[in-house]
């Protein structure tokens, strides 16, 4: 991930060589600034962690929970729509932070 923070906080970079070594197009070395790539390496990291979050909510979305939120007179709930609505809610909550 660090290589994408290199490449968002210094956009002329073409090559890069481990952590420590970029290159322009032309061939020249990118000096590179840690401190903001650091920066910007928390927030692909932080931003990544929400992802993370957002898709297990998602895939706790299974066709049974589904079913489940249909209504009474269909073989729901109102538990399994209370279910439902609480795990959106959450997603919605994590996609906010984004």
């Amino acid at each position: 991930m660090k290589d994408q923070a290199i490449r968002n906080v210094h956009p002329n970079v073409i090559t890069i060589n481990g952590e420590s070594e970029a290159w322009d197009k032309d061939g020249n070395v990118v000096t590179l600034d840690e401190d903001t790539i650091a920066t910007e390496l928390t927030r692909l990291t932080a931003r990544q962690t929400i992802l993370d979050a957002i898709f297990k909510l998602e895939s706790q979305e299974t066709p049974r929970r589904l079913s489940e939120a249909l209504p009474d007179d269909a073989g729901g709930s109102a538990d399994g729509r209370a279910w439902l609505k609480a795990n959106r809610d959450k997603i919605i909550a994590e996609r906010d932070k984004l």
